[in-house]
């Protein structure tokens, strides 16, 4: 998923990680503020597109396959490119955020993304320019037919899982939290239900085949986009597997597996529900 508009005089910010849903709330939230965005789904393409065109500011995921934000960003400053880099990661390590300076990055920022630090982080590094507001219109449109562009959950799906309590499956107040609006959380859970579901046979796979370091990221990277509409019993559940597989071997992976695609189904069987954002409104406390 790109969007990339070399003629434009606004600000270009390259968003580097391996996860639709995370790369679909960056989008929405930095074209909001009016900058033009372009993805890379992993280190590798990062340095790629960074060795060849102009980005004003990166934000650089830490934890991906092919190659990682710690080695994208440390290759990228053996280049010369001095563009500032925002290291983004679901962990919380003080050993894991030292890493991210000494590998070359400008700032840090955890996983889920607090919009108003965001904003800061943006501001920091890329102040508003005044010709900047008159482009804001036509981010604004981008963003308009991007999310006509995106999947989304079919509005005539049948209501089903009547006896699913939302409570137990989302945090609406978390959800608002990290996507900012009911629109933009309707598109991030509609990618996290395709996501997520590939992301499920990763694990799976990876615990068929032993290997450890692919669970990691698996886990990882279902854990975080969990978190985005607050599916947090789906997001512990994915932290076990991920604390385990950090460990070096696979252990009871497999039972806890088990135990987190029934929750991830109920996740998706709750989404698919026409009235599933009025339900989880219906746990919100006033």
């Amino acid at each position: 998923m790109s969007n990339e508009n070399n003629n434009s005089i606004g600000r270009q910010i390259l968003v580097v990680d391996d996860a639709p849903p995370n790369q679909m709330l960056l989008m929405l939230l930095l074209q909001k503020m009016g900058h033009h965005v372009t993805i890379a789904n992993n280190g590798k393409e990062a340095v790629e597109m960074a060795s060849q065109n102009n980005y004003d500011l990166i934000f650089m995921d830490m934890h991906m396959p092919i190659m990682n934000g710690f080695d994208a960003t440390r290759e990228l400053r053996s280049l010369n490119i001095s563009t500032p880099i925002v290291a983004l990661t679901a962990s919380i390590l003080q050993s894991d955020i030292e890493s991210t300076y000494d590998y070359g990055c400008n700032d840090y920022m955890a996983k889920p993304i607090d919009r108003k630090l965001l904003k800061k982080i943006v501001n920091k590094y890329l102040p508003t320019r005044p010709d900047q507001y008159a482009e804001k219109i036509d981010a604004l449109k981008q963003q308009t037919e991007l999310l006509s562009g995106i999947c989304s959950i079919d509005d005539d799906t049948p209501s089903s899982g009547e006896n699913v309590n939302p409570a137990e499956i989302i945090d609406l107040e978390d959800a608002m939290k990290f996507c900012g609006d009911e629109t933009a959380i309707k598109r991030i859970a509609a990618s996290i239900v395709a996501d997520g579901s590939q992301t499920v046979k990763m694990m799976e796979s990876s615990i068929k085949a032993e290997n450890t370091k692919d669970l990691l990221l698996a886990a990882h990277r279902l854990r975080g986009i969990c978190l985005l509409i607050g599916a947090k019993k789906l997001a512990i559940s994915a932290e076990k597997i991920e604390d385990q597989a950090s460990t070096g071997s696979v252990g009871d992976s497999k039972i806890l597996l088990e135990q987190l695609k029934q929750q991830f189904d109920s996740l998706v069987t709750f989404l698919s529900r026409t009235d599933w954002l009025e339900k989880a409104r219906s746990t919100v406390k006033a």
